[in-house]
């Protein structure tokens, strides 16, 4: 498979802290699956792309503030071009997440797929709009980064990632944890027997912090 914009892609930096913003630093690998050929995600670090990958979004979501400080650390991503069905909105938008002045502001989100200077896409839109424009992006040729839960269902997920095949372009979802150097970290931590021990059993949490309330909540 030859490398592209997303064959090294999604990587936070252990300086910025991790729920808050990500760094694309290029340090994806996709590999096969059973189900789907070329969409699963690694670790595997691999060079940087030479040119920086151009970035469109799909919408002016709260989340994609943050991946837009991601773009804009990253040293090999560009934020490219921003869509919203209102223009004023995306003007507005780019202005306060620090769009470079030569960034492309377009009044929908067909005028960001139709951009051919836009490599890949990314698709904060609600979840049930995801699945029309990921496939839509795929179709133009345009790398595809969604937002997480990517689907609905498996239904929805096959038509995403049979379109992504079809048009030769690459599928992730933005769930950062595996790929945060962190994790790496830990992976080599918890697998080194002199370091760790052998280790036989994990008990795990999930600890969500809801800011506005100054609540912690644990899923056990």
């Amino acid at each position: 498979m030859q490398p592209t914009p997303f064959q090294h892609l999604f990587h936070f930096t252990s300086s910025i802290p991790l729920p808050l913003s990500l760094s694309l630093s290029l340090s994806l690998s996709l590999s096969t699956t059973d189900h789907h050929p070329s969409l699963h995600r690694t670790t595997h670090t691999t060079p940087m792309a030479e040119t920086p990958i151009r970035f469109g979004i799909l919408g002016c979501a709260d989340i994609a503030r943050k991946l837009s400080r991601a773009i804009t650390l990253a040293p090999n991503a560009a934020l490219h071009a921003v869509g919203s069905r209102s223009l004023d909105k995306a003007a507005k938008f780019a202005a306060v997440n620090g769009f470079p002045p030569s960034a492309r502001i377009y009044g929908s989100y067909d005028a960001v797929l139709d951009d051919p200077d836009v490599d890949a896409v990314y698709v904060p839109l609600p979840t049930s709009l995801r699945v029309t424009w990921a496939v839509l992006a795929a179709e133009k040729k345009k790398h595809v980064l969604l937002e997480k839960p990517v689907a609905f269902n498996v239904s929805e997920f096959d038509r995403i990632a049979e379109a992504c095949e079809s048009n030769g372009v690459q599928l992730m979802d933005a769930t950062m944890w595996m790929h945060h150097p962190r994790t790496v970290k830990m992976n080599e931590f918890l697998s080194d027997s002199k370091l760790f021990g052998q280790l036989k059993s994990i008990c795990m949490s999930k600890c969500s912090v809801l800011l506005n309330f100054s609540l912690i909540i644990l899923f056990d």
